[in-house]
């Protein structure tokens, strides 16, 4: 730690801070050079201050300017009641509270078995990702991530070394090396309903991808013929590639769950282990798989080099290895020729059914559109906006681009959940992108699965919601049936079965965001609170900044009678509609009924062509019915897509045995 153990006077902005207590200094000497081997200004040495108020200044100095601050946790930092680092721990988190929710400024490492639940270290600590090194021993893929997040600080830059530079790109021609990992976990995107924490129907509401990622099922053993696809690591100079290392990474997935004899892991559990340090051995065994692909991309203007490799897990054996340098003008044909050799090297053929024609030609057009997918699918605050801008670009520059047209409806069909538009507005363009996506490719599954989706969300017409869903299996039989059963379950109001179907889709991809905040939203609804509480604790471990996780959680401990950490969380909430919309129940819980009152009339004043559902909610928790009808019968107005999930929303329970429910269920045809 800094007290007992004095690090360099040098203040060279954009260094990391090691914070640690003295008993651990040969781990932190260890976690120092690696770090400093790659270029990385440290704040550790022990030689030159000796404490007292010069040395005490520094650290404070050094605290308040550093672009990282790394706490070392250990069994010594626990026992130690007192100690310098305890100041330095408390001072990151004072300068935490004047940061912005989405900076990454807390990195905690912990060096040996200390559990996350410490009651010993601050709980800002508990809010990120605990990265395990043991006894200091500090892998490439940590080092990347300390890189990454560098990289991507505004000012000032990290001082990276020439020694790092040619160590970057001796790199990417060691296609022998260690294993390295993807340095940023991505959040899943899960633009839903608040009102009544009815993710599970967000299966439909979100997008195709969430929905039905393909995963081939035909060996659920993990034999063999199993693989887990890795995300592709972003070498390129300024570290900024990132949509389209995660794009070719998606479309091998998508082309090796076509094979017919592979098990392939679908991308949201694969993705999970982006920015963890575990080995091949251990993310091969918690995925079930025998084989790991993964590999890197460099990519400078129109230049590309990408590498990949294949390994067997049980022994970390390279059954294959390729480079390619070519020009992003070639990139379907590089991921046709990756997946073919491994797919060859899995000793199966590609079968080559439902696999989709690439289309596109204009590689500007390919690149604007995994930016659009990155966007969509982190689904931080202000993504959306970003997603948008992207597609539509895509679409500027290549007018007939099938998947772009589709991808661009999924981004309107969530615009109302992030508040960006009403749901007409939402529901007329996303119909008009899936209309020219089939208009261009009449047999693509996408389009009719994104019809199947709109007509369920908005028409209410749930026979021609089926319709388009087995046509778009027709078409792609890969697409994942799992999720319908949910869908038609919480409709129906068997919330037992959308507890059951959900635990399934979870057994199946248990690393997926999406999946596990679904899970929680169906614990909810059964009244299962505290397990839905485990869920989404969870989706934060894996998704920290996804848009909606406090709000979710706050409904949540709201029903557990927590009210008061619940409008804690909701302070974190990054989305404002999400935010007040979660306030005005909480404080009606915690009897601060007159401010209550005064979000609701600000919620009903800003979002009621949008969020008519949740200020129905609202006045089901005071009891107030007469107004819920009239909400209710508004977001009926509106086309609101949670309003079709009514009959199991534990929210609006109170409300079944009142004459005017099962008129309503009527009119959406939800009454039989």
């Amino acid at each position: 730690m800094g007290g007992e153990s004095p690090k360099s006077a040098s203040t060279g902005a954009g260094a990391v801070f090691l914070s640690y207590a003295s008993q651990d200094a040969e781990a932190a000497r260890r976690i120092c050079d690696t770090l400093r081997a790659a270029g990385v200004e440290v704040w550790f040495d022990q030689s030159e201050l000796r404490g007292g108020d010069a040395w005490d200044r520094a650290i404070r100095t050094q605290i308040k300017t550093c672009v990282l601050f790394v706490p070392i946790i250990s069994k010594n930092t626990h026992d130690r009641d007192e100690g310098y680092f305890r100041l330095e721990w408390k001072l990151a988190v004072d300068r935490c509270h004047l940061m912005a929710a989405d900076k990454t400024f807390l990195l905690p490492v912990v060096i040996d078995e200390t559990r996350e639940d410490d009651e010993r270290v601050p709980d800002k600590f508990r809010d990120v990702y605990w990265t395990r090194l043991p006894g200091g021993e500090t892998p490439p893929a940590f080092v990347e991530r300390v890189l990454r997040l560098l990289s991507s600080a505004p000012s000032p830059a990290p001082i990276l070394t020439q020694s790092y530079r040619v160590a970057e790109r001796q790199a990417i021609h060691d296609t022998e090396a260690r294993p390295r990992r993807p340095v940023r976990r991505r959040a899943v995107a899960a633009w839903a309903a608040f009102g009544a924490l009815l993710l599970v129907g967000s299966y439909f509401i979100v997008r195709n991808d969430l929905l039905l990622r393909r995963s081939a099922t035909l060996s659920s053993e993990g034999g063999e013929k199993s693989i887990a696809v890795l995300p592709f690591l972003d070498l390129s100079e300024k570290h900024d590639q990132e949509y389209f290392s995660d794009g070719l990474t998606e479309e091998l997935i998508d082309r090796l769950a076509h094979s017919p004899d592979v098990k392939v892991i679908a991308r949201t559990s694969a993705f999970a282990f982006k920015g963890k340090s575990e080995d091949a051995r251990t993310i091969a065994a918690k995925l079930g798989v025998a084989n790991l692909l993964e590999g890197s991309v460099r990519k400078s203007d129109n230049a590309l080099r990408i590498t990949a490799q294949l390994i067997r897990a049980r022994d970390g054996a390279h059954l294959w290895s390729q480079s390619y340098d070519r020009g992003v003008a070639n990139i379907f044909q590089i991921q046709e020729e990756i997946a073919a050799m491994v797919s060859s090297a899995l000793q199966v053929a590609l079968s080559g059914q439902g696999v989709r024609a690439s289309a596109v030609v204009n590689p500007e057009a390919y690149n604007a559109f995994l930016r659009g997918k990155y966007f969509l699918e982190r689904a931080e605050k202000d993504d959306i906006v970003r997603s948008l801008a992207a597609l539509q670009e895509a679409i500027h520059l290549d007018p007939n681009y099938a998947l772009a047209w589709v991808e661009l409806g999924w981004v309107f069909n969530a615009s109302p959940f992030s508040g960006r538009m009403t749901p007409q507005e939402a529901h007329s363009r996303a119909l008009d992108a899936a209309r020219k996506a089939l208009t261009i490719d009449p047999q693509l599954a996408a389009a009719h699965f994104l019809l199947a989706g709109l007509a369920w969300n908005y028409d209410f017409d749930f026979r021609e919601s089926r319709r388009e869903y087995a046509r778009a299996l027709e078409l792609d039989p890969q697409l994942d049936t799992l999720n319908f059963p949910i869908i038609v379950a919480v409709a129906s109001g068997r919330t037992a079965d959308a507890v059951i179907a959900a635990q399934r889709l979870a057994e199946r991809d248990p690393l997926s965001v999406l999946i596990h905040r679904n899970l929680a939203s169906a614990l909810y609804n059964d009244t299962r609170f505290a397990e839905a509480e485990a869920a989404m604790r969870q989706v934060f471990d894996l998704s920290p900044l996804a848009v909606g996780n406090y709000a979710q959680l706050a409904s949540i401990l709201r029903a557990r009678d927590q009210a008061e950490q619940a409008l804690e969380l909701l302070e974190r909430e990054t989305n404002e509609m999400y935010k007040q919309a979660g306030q005005v129940d909480v404080l009606w819980a915690l009897g601060r009924r007159t401010e209550s009152s005064a979000v609701l009339h600000t919620v009903e004043q800003r979002y009621g062509d949008k969020q008519a559902y949740s200020i129905a909610e609202s006045y089901v928790f005071r009891g107030d019915f007469d107004a819920a009808f009239h909400w209710l019968d508004r977001a009926y107005e509106n086309r609101e897509p949670p309003l079709t999930l009514i009959r199991g929303d534990w929210d609006f329970r109170k409300l079944r045995g009142d004459p005017r429910y099962m008129p309503l269920l009527a009119k959406m045809h939800l009454d039989q």
